[in-house]
This record gives structure tokens, sequence and C-alpha cells, in this order.
């Protein structure tokens, strides 16, 4: 299937605008993949991008390999060339797909490559959770001998929320490590939820069981906030929380206040609702009770290699007037229109 183009399509090569930050060997290998029939621009966000600063850099573009960079109607308005914005990540909560799919504008994401990525940071943050790895490390720079005693993974439980790619790769990883896992997810059968080691179960049982439990979800209207006071309060006490999802899964006022009460012993994000930190996020982010990093658990090498490969098969698809295969909004898009043009 086949969507129409623009009159002067062949006048002129196609711009591929890439918005998020890689290094020269990737940048330089996608303008080997693109080049001479596409141009390649490179203007990689830089924090808080604003609407004034992004819908400029969207005029007379065809494609866009995106990052965590916000694409809302406003700043749609004026991608009137725009075919595809191909978000490097899976999640897809910061573009207005409804927008993009009234201007003809595909929408497509790269499920599963970093996933193996995310479930290592995952466990690597459980780890320093429970064996206080952070805490231990700042008391030895401070020339300080006062070691903090861990618990053994082996007696915990693992409550995993969401066990989709990612929260399926985190039960096995657990597993190896003699954890008892536990898992809800409504999307995903009971028998597939056994298949990767976890015990299927209702969130409120979840919450109940665990002593950590780690967030695996995308973020919608239906997920937004969910881990809010009665979520917290529903958790074991003093166990544990972990984040690599979407900050806006959290009421993060909510979890300062269980964080100071101690009923949760600490938290570990790498992710938060604003980013980088301001607000809420950024007390979250200082709290002496939060291990924080800058949303990097998708960011090894290897993970972004594979979300550029597959990104670059979707622009190449977009750009040839076909329908991408990962677009998440392929029956939405009003083909008989051209890509960019207000529906």
């Amino acid at each position: 299937m086949r969507f129409r183009s623009p009159g002067d399509d062949n006048a002129r090569p196609k711009r591929v605008l890439v918005t998020t930050q890689l290094s020269q060997e990737t940048i330089e290998r996608i303008r080997s993949a693109l080049e001479p029939r596409c141009e390649v621009l490179y203007a990689p966000k830089h924090p808080g991008w604003s609407y004034s600063e992004l819908a400029p850099q969207l005029v007379d573009v065809d494609a866009v390999i995106a990052g965590g960079d916000t694409y809302d109607d406003r700043s749609l308005k004026s991608a009137t060339r725009l075919r595809i914005i191909a978000r490097l990540g899976a999640g897809y909560d910061l573009i207005d797909v409804a927008a993009a799919s009234r201007r003809g504008i595909f929408v497509t994401t790269t499920p599963g490559a970093n996933a193996d990525a995310v479930a290592d940071l995952t466990i690597g943050l459980i780890i320093a959770l429970v064996r206080s790895i952070p805490s231990n490390d700042r008391r030895m720079k401070l020339g300080l001998w006062s070691p903090r005693t861990g618990r053994d993974l082996s007696e915990l439980h693992l409550g995993l929320v969401g066990l989709g790619a990612i929260g399926s790769r985190v039960a096995r990883r657990a597993k190896a490590f003699g954890m008892e896992i536990v898992g809800f997810d409504p999307n995903v059968s009971e028998e597939v939820i056994r298949e990767v080691g976890a015990d299927p179960a209702q969130l409120a049982e979840v919450l109940q069981r665990s002593s950590v439990v780690s967030l695996h979800l995308p973020l919608t209207t239906q997920t937004r906030g969910m881990v809010d006071h009665e979520f917290l309060r529903a958790m074991r006490p003093g166990s544990y929380l972990v984040n690599t999802a979407r900050g806006g899964l959290i009421n993060e006022s909510a979890l300062i206040e269980n964080l100071e009460s101690g009923h949760i012993a600490g938290a570990a994000l790498d992710v938060f609702s604003s980013e980088p930190p301001l607000g809420s996020s950024q007390e979250l982010s200082r709290h002496p009770g939060v291990i924080a990093s800058p949303h990097v658990a998708a960011d090894t090498q290897s993970a972004v290699e594979r979300s550029v490969a597959m990104a670059l098969e979707s622009v190449n698809e977009a750009i040839e007037g076909r329908v991408p295969s990962r677009a998440v909004n392929r029956d939405l898009v009003v083909l008989t229109q051209e890509p960019g043009t207000p529906g």
C-alpha cells in the first residue's frame, strides 16, 4: 500500500532530521545508509527543547529520527512535508499520534531493540538497592568505614508490574539469582507469565508479596500516576521500588512521602516525570533514599545500533511511499491525503 506524495517529490533529495543525541560514528552510519538520495540533518535536542525551537526544525523535512522529543499538534503544524517520525525506543507517549495521523504522518518505534539493555540495568539497580552499593561507595569516599548490611537476592520476592519484552527478560535474569517472582500484566496470559518464571497474580497480591516492585509498563492515560498513595501503601513495609519505564507512572510527591515515612525503604529511578528533573522530580532525584540515573537504561552501544537500524528501515519505507511495517498508527493515517497536510 502506498500513500500519495507531493508533486515535486523528485525535485530534491529527501531531508531526514535526526533530533536525538548520537555518536558521530552512528551519524555517519545513518548518512552512509541514506545519502545521496537523502540529506541528513543532525540537530540533537537539548534538555527542555521547546515548541518554538522544535517547530522551525520540522519545516521542509520529510522524516525525523527522534528520541525523547515532544511532538504535539502545534509543532506538527509546521511539518508540511513530514511523512514519518521514527522514534528510537518502544514508547511513543511524547508524540500526539492522533495529530500526526490527521496529517498523514506515520509514527514508528523500535520494539525490542533495547529490551536486553533495560533489563540489565533493572537488575543492576535492584542489586544496588538491596546491597546499598551507592551509599557504601559514598561513605568510603568520605573516608568513613561504616558498612551497611545488605540482603541476599535469593531471599527476596520480586514483583513485576508489566511482563512484555522487558519485564519478561527481567524475570529470566532474576530467576538466575534465585529470586521468587510474582507478576501482573493484564495483556499477557498466565501461561506466558509462568513460562518466564513468574507466578501470575493480581496487582494487589503482587504489591503485598513483593520485597522489590519493578515497573515495566507504557505510559498511557490509564497508567499515568498509577503509583500513587494507595499503590505505595499497598506495598510491603520496607520494600523497594524500581522504575526504568516512564517517570509519569509515579506520583512523585506520594513516593517522597512514603520514602520520608520509611514505608518504602528505597527507590531506584532511571526516569522522572520531568527530564531533566525539576520540582518534585528534582527533589526525588536528590533524595538520600533514591538511586537516580539520567534515563540511560536503553543507552548501550548495541541497543542504539539495533534501534537505529530499525528506524532506518522505517524511514526507507516511508520515503519510498510505503506504509512502514512498524507504524503504530498504520490504520489511522489517512492515506489519500498528502503527507503533512492538515486533516
